[in-house]
């Protein structure tokens, strides 16, 4: 027997025993759809019941003693297989699932059971769900296919109705806090980073990268007073490629400053300002799909916002 290893996951105490309690025994359902906010460890809960799935443990499972506990931590099992969108990728294409679902048919190597994972799942094509659909209408044995997903109206919902669908919450502040503690951001910016997570904490992973965490602190600093803040220094912090999370955090700050100086508006100006926080809530996605410049759009609803506040 290995040695006990330690869960990575921190809160979702109650969800965890219900999920792995039911794929650790003999009768399990074959497909799940885990579903939430992102960030919340949606994909860690999606690991753990494909550990307990393939734990050889006589008891509680996942035992996290056993070779196949061990060799799921490790991502070595050869049984367990994750599908993830490529880095760059705008979906999933069917060709990938047509490869799942060929490692699902397969007799498994080191147990009599085989698992696989569909991480970002609505980022599949429609050619990749209806492929994905076959395969749960027509499930091989002893398999079991996990899916996580942030958006679950983007799926079909012929693929929903065929998975047990499990709805995962966001974290309390305190536990929160720890995950980001766990993951090691920044003292100095923790309680920034709390505070922008909203029970997401994997909303702030960037923070971890040195650079990226410095530039949104000193965001925080120049959107504190809305009114009054320094555009010549905003064009400078905004200038260059920002990447979805980033910016995603930068936009949250703006937005929960704005949100009491719209009360205090007049009725003309709080509905322009509103139109341009509305406006600022979009340019995370927009630049995602590459249909804007990030850098340009940001400053000119931060030019615009900063002149209709300062009427308040």
């Amino acid at each position: 027997m290995g040695s006990l290893m330690e869960s990575p996951i921190l809160g979702h105490a109650a969800l965890r025993a219900q999920l792995t309690a039911s794929v650790g025994g003999a009768n399990h359902h074959h497909g799940w759809l885990l579903h939430g906010p992102v960030g919340i460890g949606k994909s860690l809960l999606a690991e753990e019941m494909a550990m307990a799935y393939l734990c050889q443990g006589e008891a509680t499972r996942p035992c996290r003693r056993c070779h196949g506990c061990h060799m799921m931590a490790a991502d070595s099992h050869p049984d367990a297989m994750l599908l993830q969108r490529e880095e760059g990728k705008r979906d999933i294409p069917v060709t990938k699932v047509r490869e799942l679902l060929g490692f699902l048919a397969l007799t498994g190597r080191e147990s009599r059971r085989r698992v696989a994972i569909i991480d970002d799942a609505e980022r599949l094509n429609k050619a990749a769900a209806n492929a994905l659909l076959k395969g749960l209408e027509e499930p091989a044995e002893s398999c079991l296919l996990i899916l996580v997903c942030s958006d679950l109206a983007r799926l079909p919902p012929t693929i929903r109705s065929r998975c047990m669908l499990q709805q995962c919450h966001a974290l309390d502040d305190a536990t929160t806090r720890a995950v980001l503690q766990r993951i090691g951001i920044p003292e100095a910016a923790l309680a920034m980073a709390t505070t922008l997570a909203q029970g997401q904490p994997g909303r702030c992973a960037c923070l971890l990268e040195r650079d990226w965490c410095q530039r949104l602190q000193r965001w925080q600093r120049l959107t504190e007073d809305l009114a009054r803040c320094d555009i010549g220094a905003l064009q400078q912090l905004v200038a260059g490629k920002w990447p979805p999370a980033p910016l995603t955090l930068a936009v949250a700050m703006v937005l929960e400053q704005a949100r009491p100086l719209l009360t205090r508006l007049p009725f003309p100006l709080a509905e322009r300002a509103l139109a341009v926080c509305t406006q600022l809530a979009e340019i995370p996605a927009r630049a995602e799909r590459q249909t804007l410049r990030c850098d340009q759009a940001l400053l000119g609803s931060m030019i615009e916002l900063r002149r209709l506040v300062a009427r308040a």
